[in-house]
Parts: C-alpha cells; structure tokens; sequence
C-alpha cells in the first residue's frame, strides 16, 4: 500500500539509483493509505476456489481501488484461483478516513464465502486517540 503514497519523484528516484547516486522517496503529505485483504473461506489452509468475483467489484470506486490477486477469466467473468482474492485499498486525508472507505466498500459489495479481518488499524487508531486527548 506504499506505492501509492511515493511522490511523482520515483522515476528520477530509481534513475538516480541506477546511476549509483543516492536518492531519496519523499512520501506524499497529508495522506494515509488503508487497505484490507478480501481472503476466500477456508485461507489459508483450504481456500474455496473458483469463487465468482463480480466485475463491479473489481472496478472499484473514486474513492476505493481494488488490487486483485489470483483471478482468471473466463467468457468475461472472473473467478478466484486462490485464497487471497483482492484488496481494498484507500487513500485519504487520514487513516480513519481512508479505514471507513474500504470497510464501507466491502460492506456495500459483499461476496459469498469470502472473509476479511475487521480489526486492520484498530490498534493504531486507539493509540493516536489516546495521545491526542
């Protein structure tokens, strides 16, 4: 979920290494990136297979992309291949912000026999309250 948050520096960046010089990846600011790990039933030990994951899902939102993992396609419909599925992923002006999209996105495209953890960032967000009261 890092790449999303590197300046449009990373080109020079990477050039700048390539060349032996150092080089630096200023993050972009004022931003926080939050994703979740759609996981099929049974990961990791026996994952169902061959889930049909819906197009709409995968196209994501203006607030919201979705990463895919193993999918193939068939006659225009994907189905999963694996247990990790997809993740969700938002950037935002903060961390809460961005954890409300993505659970609010799954919330609203739920997929049969598929899981995700609910408790990504809890503790971060718990510790940042603590220190801003």
């Amino acid at each position: 979920i890092l790449l999303p948050l590197l300046s449009d520096q990373l080109a020079e960046s990477i050039t700048q290494l390539l060349a032996g010089e150092k080089a630096s990846l200023p993050l972009v600011e004022g931003q926080a990136n939050f994703g979740v790990v759609l996981a099929a039933k049974g990961y990791p030990e026996s994952p169902l297979k061959d889930l049909e994951i819906p197009r709409s899902f995968l196209e994501g939102s203006d607030e919201v992309s979705v990463l895919s993992y193993a999918l193939r396609e068939e006659e225009g419909k994907f189905y999963s291949e694996g247990g990790r599925i997809a993740m969700v992923v938002s950037m935002q002006e903060d961390l809460a912000q961005a954890r409300q999209v993505v659970y609010d996105y799954l919330a609203t495209h739920p997929i049969s026999h598929t899981f995700y953890r609910q408790d990504i960032a809890h503790q971060a967000l718990e510790s940042k309250e603590a220190n801003d009261d």
